[in-house]
């Protein structure tokens, strides 16, 4: 920016400064009126857009837009967050933007107050772009047509992973609004495009008599064309009584021969709740209302297939059919949905299926990469297992009480099991500041549930490096004197005072553990 009365002159425009105008800016004594020359930086191309870094430069282009420069074929991009109180481009005498405005992944915050038609940040678009934008604030009015980014598409246009949180509302009185998510109206004619588009705000008819509207697109025009790919619409409250001509995505008449593409489209559980039933008025839905599909604990969901599209502002990531939103995946009623599953292994069990509540079903369960068919629910997806009869336990060497044993640690939380002829369990006690080794029962060849225990093995009950344990029905009672502890989970939630099994050289002991999880299965004790 630069003052052309300043010591310094009106000086020439350098090469990357390629769009400017002056305006008066008050008196200046003994030189009458100030110029004050806006400049911005950068040649309007793809490579070179023109850059938006205020306010100011905002109100540049708001000026130049709305005195009739449409910038066709012209690029703008925004390089800082910024707050907006004015519009580009009128629906009202044809002043539209016509350039790509390339939002950059920065927020353009907009209070606008309006009493006119098509209230938005960009008061109508022609054979525009807009594109990786976060808006939000708010946008009044107490006429018909207001948006968060356009209020008319007067040509064909397209708006692209943009995330819009403004708050929307119109105070009109007995009339049809057709505010819009994102645009308000599409032209006779005139196709609008949207992809990967996400609206968390609010939209407000103030007045209970108002009606039409209130969806991602508010109203589209007789043979116009409105496309909408891997979008959401999920506003944090609709506020409207009238429910008159409302659609989810755009709302128009059937005799209007409106074409509509709404691929891979979902709402959220606000708008859900504001459907049209036989006996309740609301929206008439397109898209999918979106459910939540998520893994129970032994299961890990990585993702649904592979991704056809990510939108980094948005934050939407596409499949063929689903999406992911803020770490959690959707898809809608009768999709038939590709998982990408993994699963934990659980100590005395084998993997047999995957299952899932919700009523959902699964076709190749047993396999890594099921599909699942949804339904009108969440799912979750949970792993099925098998007891296993036997459990081969890995053991090592070690020297106890100067003879040569093998010996491990284990536990489980449910099932009991008994030990080969020439393995031992043993729990452990405190006497003083020594720990002491029990014997388990009689035998001491029994591991009861719920019972962390240190097996000590002869050679002879050992087979390739580990003891076999067998399932049995009953092991009796747990000893109540026992200082070890387990899991069947592993332990991640660590005080630092624990110590688990180690050996030494040859020598068998508990030492301080200084791994982040202890395996499940194992024993340890707390020395707090």
């Amino acid at each position: 920016y630069q003052d052309a009365g300043g010591s310094g002159g009106n000086s020439a425009c350098n090469s990357s400064f390629a769009t400017h105008f002056s305006t008066t800016a008050g008196q200046r004594s003994g030189n009458g009126q100030a110029t004050i020359t806006i400049l911005l930086k950068g040649s309007g191309t793809s490579a070179d857009p023109y850059q938006i870094p205020s306010t100011a430069a905002w109100d540049f282009l708001a000026d130049n837009v709305n005195n009739g420069n449409n910038y066709s074929e012209k690029f703008f991009r925004l390089t800082n967050d910024i707050s907006i109180t004015t519009m580009v481009g009128t629906n009202n005498g044809g002043k539209p933007f016509s350039g790509t405005f390339d939002g950059n992944g920065l927020t353009l915050n907009v209070s606008l107050e309006g009493s006119g038609e098509c209230t938005a940040a960009f008061g109508a678009l022609n054979e525009a772009t807009i594109k990786n934008l976060h808006i939000t604030g708010s946008v009044e009015t107490t006429a018909v047509r207001p948006a968060s980014i356009a209020g008319f598409i007067s040509g064909n246009s397209t708006i692209e992973n943009c995330w819009s949180e403004v708050a929307i509302s119109s105070g009109q009185k007995a009339f049809w609004v057709d505010a819009g998510a994102f645009v308000a109206r599409v032209n006779s004619g005139k196709i609008l495009t949207l992809n990967g588009c996400l609206f968390t705000g609010s939209i407000t008819y103030s007045e209970s008599d108002a009606y039409e509207g209130g969806g991602m697109v508010g109203w589209a025009q007789e043979n116009a064309a409105v496309n909408f790919y891997d979008c959401v619409f999920a506003p944090s409250a609709i506020d409207i009584t009238e429910y008159q001509d409302q659609y989810t995505f755009a709302a128009t008449y059937d005799k209007l021969n409106v074409s509509k593409t709404i691929q891979n489209c979902y709402f959220n559980d606000v708008v859900g709740a504001l459907v049209k039933t036989d006996t309740e008025a609301g929206f008439i839905p397109e898209g999918k209302h979106w459910h939540s599909i998520t893994a129970d604990t032994d299961v890990t969901l990585s993702n649904l297939g592979a991704a056809t599209a990510t939108y980094n502002v948005s934050g939407i990531t596409a499949y063929a059919h689903g999406i992911k939103y803020n770490d959690v995946f959707y898809a809608g009623d009768g999709e038939s949905v590709a998982l990408s599953l993994s699963h934990s292994s659980k100590t005395g069990y084998s993997f047999s299926q995957y299952g899932v509540t919700g009523g959902g079903s699964l076709a190749n369960p047993t396999t890594d990469a099921p599909t699942l068919t949804m339904t009108d629910a969440n799912q979750i997806i949970s792993a099925e297992w098998t007891e296993n009869e036997s459990l081969a336990i890995p053991v090592a060497s070690a020297s106890v009480l100067g003879e040569s044993k093998y010996v491990t640690t284990f536990y489980h939380g449910t099932l009991d099991y008994q030990l080969p002829a020439g393995a031992l369990a043993y729990t452990a006690g405190k006497d003083g500041n020594k720990v002491v080794f029990y014997r388990i029962g009689p035998n001491s060849n029994v591991i009861p549930h719920d019972t962390a225990v240190i097996i000590v093995a002869d050679a002879s009950a050992i087979s390739e490096g580990t003891v076999t344990l067998t399932k049995i029905s009953s092991a009796g009672v747990p000893p109540g004197i026992n200082i070890l502890m387990g899991s069947d989970t592993a332990v991640t939630e660590l005080t630092g005072k624990e110590y688990v099994l180690g050996i030494a050289g040859d020598v068998i002991g508990f030492y301080p553990f200084t791994g982040s999880a202890i395996p499940a299965g194992k024993a340890y004790y707390n020395g707090n």
